[in-house]
């Protein structure tokens, strides 16, 4: 009998710790939602989100620009770069048409940012652009781009993500793709790494081939991180 009693007390100093926990928790959110006129309407929600085998490059981002607050987001054909004020108050947009069909990421480094666009290779050709490089400056000028051809890409970003780090001059991309068909009649996924010189927007080195793990490959690689 004195079990069930502790074991009910228990219970309830849980039940009573659980409430204060969510009453918190819904208040602190009340208080952080925030609502805005004129920027463009789309839908997001568990967009960054993934599961096994579904993971996906994510297509909204919101950073701090010094006075503010800058949304970039991928609707459609297009990107849509947003400004907001502190209190999230709606400022100016601007539109970049894709210059790839497939939207593959964007970051947000010290000095530039940077737009990656991809396309299919379905024939699986060494002279198809399957992915690109935009840079701009933090007042959103494009300053030039870089290209990949073939990469042993049959799809770009297929069935993963991608992420960027940067050290000094260097430029990391992380991100994955679907391979050429290997005489089994299947496009296998893996990741793929890229690392390029940011001042002179130059090539460093690549990685799209079935290598040793020692280079970082990682087959069926369905999510991408790197720091």
């Amino acid at each position: 009998m004195e079990g069930k009693r502790r074991l009910t007390s228990i219970l309830m100093a849980f039940g009573l710790g659980l409430a204060v926990f969510l009453a918190q928790y819904i208040s602190v959110f009340a208080n952080t939602v925030t609502t805005t006129t004129g920027g463009a309407v789309s839908y997001n929600l568990h967009g960054h989100e993934y599961v096994w085998y579904s993971a996906k490059v994510p297509l909204s981002f919101l950073y701090e620009n010094g006075s503010g607050f800058t949304r970039v987001e991928a609707i459609g054909s297009k990107v849509m770069v947003e400004n907001y004020s502190a209190s999230f108050a709606y400022q100016r947009s601007k539109e970049i048409a894709f210059e790839l069909p497939i939207f593959g990421g964007f970051y947000n480094g010290k000095k530039y940012n940077y737009l990656v666009y991809g396309q299919q290779n379905t024939e699986e050709k060494d002279d198809v652009e399957v992915m690109r490089i935009v840079k701009y400056d933090k007042n959103w000028t494009r300053l030039g781009a870089v290209s990949y051809y073939g990469c042993n890409t049959y799809i770009p970003f297929k069935a993963g993500s991608i992420s960027f780090a940067e050290y000094g001059d260097i430029l990391y991309v992380r991100t994955c793709h679907t391979m050429y068909d290997r005489g089994d009649s299947l496009h296998h996924q893996a990741n793929m790494t890229f690392a390029l010189k940011q001042s002179e927007l130059s090539r460093m080195s690549e990685f799209c081939e079935v290598s040793n793990i020692n280079y970082g490959y990682v087959s069926h690689s369905f999510n991408q991180f790197i720091r």
